[in-house]
């Protein structure tokens, strides 16, 4: 198992993520999925909570709400630029270091105020569409069998694809020929396995395209952008292209095809979101009791980098209770803070280059996790038993669905 990492509130990075998740795709507090959110971005992981909403959108939003992914995609643009601005103009008192995380971390939240916005938007958004579909999601983790051999017979509609990828001068290999096949054929168990071993990911874009238009007669948007997929801001091109292919197997009628924005109080839920962040009222001993305000989700254990047992390598409480300080440096916002103040670690024991830097370390972020009472402490530390993806899907959909017998658990998300 991966090593632990401490959040902002010290909570367990992994479990976040997926209590973040599971509470959008729930849909039943938005504050909730708000300070999920928080916890991410303000322990300066950044980059990660927008690929969680990238993975999260093309899973389960992407095809019933294809408008949406333009809306997305000028997430990390408008980081980008604000940040390209602040090197520009030479800010004082910001420092951009680099993490494993993060390309850029600035420290000063202030500049994000409308990048802060504009997420709190996105999130509004997919927490209120009602058309979620997780046919993406149980294809992505289907451990495809080996298919039998596709009989060579004559496909006219394939020859003459061929005509039509030439004038583009693209010729088929012979695993996108098998995809094509595959696709034709609807048979998702192909599409997963060759898909997955396919490569030209730019042609296979383009091969698809001409293919739903000539072979199968869909009217596309006149979009002829052969960079498309370096275009949007998300690394895993194969489940970009896993999505399209499930969204042309969609009824029309199941296609949202407006992008319908519910009205919601921006400043209200700007104010919460960035007030989780703000400590300046509490004394440092009582952070965690009055700023933890959730507990993470114990239905999560379908996803096993979130299961921890006594005995084994990690123990959540020996985690919290005695080495708080060493799993939370891994974290961009507590290895700034102990860079700040000259601190190194030997054997996970915190080592300040003298005791005023020390006590001053603690006297502005010694939240004493071993001191706060059993509920506070169990909202990081509660135990996360394992279970079925497919009793999470009830759960979070509030309702029985169909799901692969052949998908227990998700290994790595």
């Amino acid at each position: 198992m991966e090593t632990p990492i401490l959040t902002r509130y010290l909570y367990h990075l992994t479990d976040v993520k997926f209590s973040l998740i599971s509470s959008l795709l729930k849909s039943e507090d938005i504050k909730e999925v708000l300070f999920w959110a928080s916890e991410i971005y303000y322990s300066g992981y950044n980059n990660l909570l927008y690929n969680i909403i990238w993975k999260v959108y093309y899973d389960f939003y992407a095809i019933t709400n294809p408008l949406l992914e333009s809306q997305i995609n000028k997430l990390k643009s408008q980081k980008m630029n604000q940040t390209t601005n602040c090197i520009v103009n030479k800010m004082k008192n910001l420092k951009i270091q680099e993490t494993q995380n993060i390309k850029l971390q600035i420290t000063s939240l202030d500049i994000f105020d409308e990048n802060e916005k504009f997420l709190i938007r996105l999130l509004n958004i997919l927490f209120n569409i009602d058309t979620i579909d997780y046919t993406v999601f149980e294809l992505r983790f289907l451990n495809p069998l080996n298919p039998y051999e596709i009989i060579k017979k004559e496909r006219k509609w394939l020859l003459k694809l061929k005509i039509e990828l030439r004038k583009e001068k693209i010729e088929l290999l012979k695993i996108e020929e098998l995809l094509l096949i595959s696709v034709y054929e609807e048979n998702d168990n192909n599409i997963v396995y060759y898909l997955s071993r396919a490569n030209r990911l730019d042609e296979i874009y383009i091969i698809l395209k001409i293919f739903y238009i000539f072979v199968k007669g869909t009217i596309l948007n006149d979009n002829d952008n052969r960079n498309y997929l370096n275009i949007i801001n998300y690394e895993n091109k194969h489940h970009i292209i896993l999505s399209m292919i499930c969204y042309f197997q969609l009824e029309l009628k199941e296609i949202n095809k407006k992008l319908n924005i519910e009205e919601y109080n921006e400043t209200k839920y700007c104010s919460y979101f960035k007030n989780t962040n703000n400590n300046c009222k509490n004394l440092q001993h009582k952070v965690l009791k009055n700023k933890r305000e959730y507990s993470i989700n114990p239905n999560i254990g379908c996803f096993l980098n979130t299961i921890y047992k006594k005995n084994r390598i990690f123990d959540k409480n020996d985690i919290l209770l005695n080495n708080w300080e060493y799993y939370c440096s891994f974290s961009p916002i507590w290895k700034e803070r102990f860079i700040k103040y000259k601190c190194i670690f030997k054997n996970k024991t915190p080592i300040f280059a003298n005791n005023d830097l020390l006590e001053d370390f603690y006297k502005k972020y010694g939240y004493e996790p071993d001191e706060q009472n059993k509920e506070t402490q169990l909202k990081s530390t509660k135990e996360i038993k394992e279970n079925s993806v497919q009793n999470w899907l009830n759960y979070v959909f509030n309702q029985e669905v169909e799901f692969s017998e052949s998908i227990k658990y998700i290994k790595d998300y």
